[in-house]
């Protein structure tokens, strides 16, 4: 089977991303008043890496997909939907939100599995408060 490998022919070069520069930064920090666009989540503005409240700055198209780093492509994210937007598409994302309605809406209607929803819910938010 020598020679059988071929490469792909098209190579795709995604250029180095340059670091966000402090001005830039503080100009996404204003864009939403100091909360995660996804979320909401209240976020503080110089929190050192593993404290709590730390927030990054996400891409709305991603760099990987030929986004910029300009203001018009930034927004504060928190940690966590910045990493759960970071590698998907918005099939994924559009499933993530679908779910999130669907499962509120048994825990409004307080059905057994929204009760069960519950209470993975509340312990998840301990266990994750005791991480911090």
């Amino acid at each position: 089977m020598k020679g059988s490998f071929k490469p792909h022919k098209k190579e795709v070069k995604i250029k180095k991303r340059s670091s966000i520069s402090k001005s830039l930064r503080e100009k996404v920090w204003k864009l939403v008043s100091g909360k995660c666009h996804i979320c909401g989540k209240r976020l503080k503005k110089n929190a050192k890496q593993g404290e709590y409240g730390r927030w990054h700055v996400g891409h709305v198209v991603a760099h990987r997909r030929g986004g910029s780093g300009i203001l018009g492509n930034l927004l504060p994210t928190c940690r966590d939907c910045n990493l759960i937007l970071k590698d998907s598409g918005s099939k994924r994302i559009k499933k993530i939100l679908r779910l999130g309605v669907w499962g509120e809406s048994e825990i409004r209607g307080k059905t057994k599995l929204g009760k069960q929803l519950a209470k993975l819910y509340r312990n998840r938010k301990l266990i994750n408060a005791q991480r911090k």
